[in-house]
């Protein structure tokens, strides 16, 4: 891809984008008929997209512009596997990849052709907040978050040297990172979380890793497309919940809704398929599960996850399985209880059945038909019905996902 194309890509983008700002992103996937619901996969510590992928309508890949040698310090699949994806994504409109910076980035890199080719991936839509004219408060808002941000990033590169020798990165791949702590720097600017982007910048200098750990996490809990675009649901990662907890504890809003797809699509995997996490074990999940029945068995997880809080998740990460499979194991309180509810039916109606023997009407009247009563299933859909009042309507919906396609680990 020469430089010529990519710019004429990145004004083609950037036209889009602003005609249908802020939705621009939403509008570029509706028109290449994606399915929805959209999220992003998550990517902080680099977790697996494969468990991802099936729980949502069409997962957005970030695409970040690096060398080969760098290529697997920011993604999750390596650069061979990248034909096989586009084939995948084609056929499936399950995955489409995101542009994570501008276009013109990503000259020379020849491996990402058929990424352009055949997806044509969009920008990122936050790249276009502080651009459009009418705007000019949060234009100015960005320029001067960007002067004090070129600023502090000049005074540490001269005090703190050793901070640009991350042993892990190479010298490109380290400056590629940086920038995206800017851009994720400035989203907190500009979306209103000036006081976390503040307290960052005020340790940038006394504690550089904490004032890099606070912009990241921040940034991925507040200002990611879901938290703004509606079309988009929001993704998080446990890693996240936890460094943002450890700074501020129990501050994290309950109103705030997460959600888990790389730790809860990674147990419901070892559930559903006995491969092990991959693109094979993804196509498997998708050919045997209907979207909704996953999606809607997702939720439950997310919901039992809100309603009893993440603080058990911090506490208890390295025994997150477990807490999985409480979860996931509540709804079988459904067959043991519709057990018990049968057996107590079974002898109340044969009990009520010999004193109203010639009034059939009156039975039926309070839901029962006498003649029924011998009926094993009745009884079984009478007594379900009763059982699952009995646990959460998320521990229901598993039950109900668990009950379809037979699944009895």
């Amino acid at each position: 891809m020469d430089l010529n194309y990519l710019l004429d890509y990145q004004a083609s983008e950037t036209e889009f984008g602003h005609r249908y700002y802020p939705d621009y992103l939403g509008k570029r996937l509706n028109d290449s008929k994606y399915s929805k619901p959209y999220s992003f996969a998550v990517e902080t510590a680099n977790p697996s997209i494969w468990p991802q992928i099936p729980l949502n309508g069409t997962t957005l890949i970030k695409i970040a512009p690096t060398n080969k040698k760098d290529f697997e310090q920011f993604h999750s699949f390596s650069i061979k596997q990248i034909p096989e994806l586009v084939r995948f994504a084609k056929e499936t409109h399950k995955i489409q990849f995101i542009l994570s910076d501008d276009a013109d980035k990503y000259v020379n890199l020849e491996y990402l052709n058929p990424i352009f080719e055949e997806l044509q991936p969009p920008l990122l839509m936050w790249e276009f907040m502080g651009t459009k004219p009418q705007i000019t408060d949060l234009q100015k808002i960005r320029r001067n978050s960007e002067i004090e941000w070129e600023t502090l990033i000049e005074v540490l590169d001269v005090t703190r040297p050793r901070v640009f020798h991350y042993p892990l990165l190479s010298q490109a791949a380290f400056a590629y990172w940086l920038s995206c702590l800017k851009r994720e720097y400035l989203r907190l600017k500009v979306f209103g979380f000036e006081d976390l982007a503040d307290e960052a910048m005020n340790n940038l200098l006394i504690d550089t890793n904490y004032a890099f750990k606070l912009i990241s996490t921040s940034a991925h809990l507040f200002v990611q497309p879901g938290n703004f675009n509606k079309q988009i649901e929001p993704s998080f990662s446990l890693e996240s919940i936890k460094n943002f907890n450890d700074i501020y504890p129990d501050t994290l809003s309950s109103s705030l809704h997460l959600k888990f797809p790389y730790e809860i699509g990674s147990f419901l995997m070892k559930k559903c398929t006995y491969y092990p996490e991959s693109l094979v074990a993804c196509k498997q999940v998708i050919s045997l599960y209907k979207e909704n029945d996953l999606y809607n068995v997702y939720n439950s997880f997310c919901d039992s996850i809100n309603k009893n809080r993440i603080n058990a998740l911090i506490d208890r990460k390295e025994q997150l399985d477990e807490i999985f499979d409480n979860i996931w194991d509540e709804s079988n309180k459904i067959n043991r209880n519709k057990l018990i509810i049968e057996w107590g039916a079974d002898v109340l109606i044969g009990t009520v059945g010999l004193f109203l023997e010639g009034y059939p009407g009156l039975l039926a009247s309070i839901g029962f038909e006498i003649f029924d009563r011998t009926s094993s299933k009745f009884l079984s859909h009478f007594s379900e019905k009763i059982a699952r009042k009995t646990v959460s309507p998320y521990s229901a919906r598993i039950y109900d996902f668990k009950t379809k396609y037979k699944i009895h680990n």
